[in-house]
């Protein structure tokens, strides 16, 4: 179904590339996920080895479309950057993050996606020819989305209604972030923290 619904997309920009890991899908599973956006060859053959009535549901035999590198890039690491207001990430841009993967161009997009010819993280090498050349500790990042705060009621009343567990435990606050998470979160600005 995942797979349909960014088949049928128009915009890659309003695209997040992401899975329930583990229980959808484990992020270990991304290059294949990849490949199977890229190449409609690839999806057919996968299909074949499905039970035939998951074909017959499916509407993956019939959409053609195959996703560029450059798609790929915004859905992954462009779009969600933007989205989130994150502006110092998911761009090449002059003063970003160098926060970059590269890879050398392959016709299986699995493999190609598996082995990552070198990573930069915040602009160091971390990565290359498949060899740690350094660790560094990440960062929490959080951003401060506003809501339609009317629409409280409707969600608690569903949970109440259909989940067992509360909406309250669901909530974190930034008193929490900041307790729990001291040492990994940077200074909060306007409203979002940066790291």
């Amino acid at each position: 179904m995942g797979l349909e619904i960014f088949l049928l997309s128009e915009d890659p920009w309003r695209l997040f590339f992401t899975t329930d890991h583990p229980n959808g899908a484990p992020f270990t599973r991304y290059p294949d996920l990849l490949h199977l956006l890229m190449s409609y060859e690839y999806r057919v053959a996968c299909l074949e080895n499905l039970h035939p009535e998951i074909t017959e549901m499916t509407l993956l035999k019939d959409l053609k479309k195959e996703f560029s590198l450059y798609e790929i890039a915004i859905m992954t690491r462009a779009a969600p950057a933007r989205l989130l207001g994150q502006k110092d990430r998911g761009t090449l841009q002059a003063g970003a993050r160098a926060d970059i993967a590269i890879y050398r161009e392959q016709e299986n997009k699995s493999l190609m996606f598996r082995h990552a010819e070198k990573v930069f993280k915040n602009g160091e090498l971390v990565l290359d020819d498949g060899r740690i050349t350094q660790r560094t500790n990440g960062r929490t990042v959080t951003a401060s989305v506003g809501f339609n705060q009317q629409i409280e009621q409707t969600v608690q009343d569903y949970f109440d209604r259909f989940y067992t567990m509360k909406l309250s435990h669901y909530g974190i606050t930034d008193a929490f972030m900041e307790e729990q998470h001291r040492h990994y979160l940077a200074t909060k600005v306007s409203g979002q923290y940066s790291a």
